[in-house]
């Protein structure tokens, strides 16, 4: 299960958290997808989709399976 953003956005990134100015962890591989380029990027890897939703609070979930 994958929680996707709301637009159509496929975005790579190097993030590191924060405690107000002071850095709190080493830098690590952050990416921001929609669920377009998640089903671009799970078919490419050998997943496919098997369930999307939209909760009532606008949060957006992909399911992904094994191709068989």
């Amino acid at each position: 299960m994958v929680e996707t953003a709301s637009g159509d956005v496929d975005e790579r990134r190097r993030v590191r958290i924060h405690a107000g100015p002071r850095p709190v962890s080493a830098v690590f591989p952050w990416a921001l997808v929609g669920t377009t380029a998640l089903s671009r990027h799970a078919a490419s890897s050998g997943w496919t989709e098997a369930e999307r939703w939209t909760t009532s609070g606008g949060r957006h979930f992909v399911a992904l399976r094994a191709c068989r």
